[in-house]
């Protein structure tokens, strides 16, 4: 009985210790989560075997130059005709977003986007932010530790892939309008 009691107490005490190692949710998550019940709009966390299974997918994308160090992936987006709800959104997360270091803005033929890193220390970061407005509204949380020298990587990528045409952006056009 001992015995049992003993083992009963150490997995409680591994379950809780397991919990308390969950690290702390960012500004950026925290504000995904609570609009994830938005009617039209769905927030999704991609991690562990599910961001293996993603990675043919990510290598064809800018994200290629980060896959080695992200460790997991929020993507937060609308369905077709959610205007209003996807205005509302934006607002707030541009308000929540201040907190954040912007680095770029991309406003082109194939999409209009903003992107924050957190405060960078040692030349590096832990999160980075999409906030995309067209074609439609839609946000991405990075979680990692991303070095300068492999966002520099992605951004070189993603231009490419812009002046060719090419990667993830074809097909993105909602109801095939381009922007004006």
């Amino acid at each position: 009985m001992k015995r049992l009691l003993s083992i009963l107490t150490v997995l409680m005490c591994l379950a809780f210790s397991a919990r308390a190692e969950e690290p702390a949710k960012s500004p950026a998550v925290k504000f995904l989560e609570a609009n994830d019940g938005v009617k039209g709009a769905k927030c999704m966390k991609i991690d562990g075997l599910m961001l293996k299974m993603a990675r043919p997918t990510l290598k064809k994308t800018p994200v290629a130059a980060i896959i080695d160090e992200l460790e997991t992936l929020h993507m937060f987006s609308f369905k077709e005709g959610r205007e209003s709800e996807e205005k509302a959104f934006v607002t707030a997360a541009d308000k929540m977003l201040r907190s954040y270091v912007k680095v770029s803005e991309i406003n082109d033929e194939i999409s209009r986007m903003v992107i924050y890193v957190d405060q960078p220390n040692d030349n590096a970061c832990h999160e980075m932010v999409l906030l995309i407005t067209w074609p439609s509204t839609s946000m991405m949380v990075f979680n990692g530790d991303f070095t300068e020298d492999s966002l520099r990587r992605m951004d070189e990528i993603s231009k490419k892939q812009r002046a060719e045409g090419g990667g993830m952006q074809k097909g993105l056009y909602r109801n095939g309008e381009l922007p004006e």
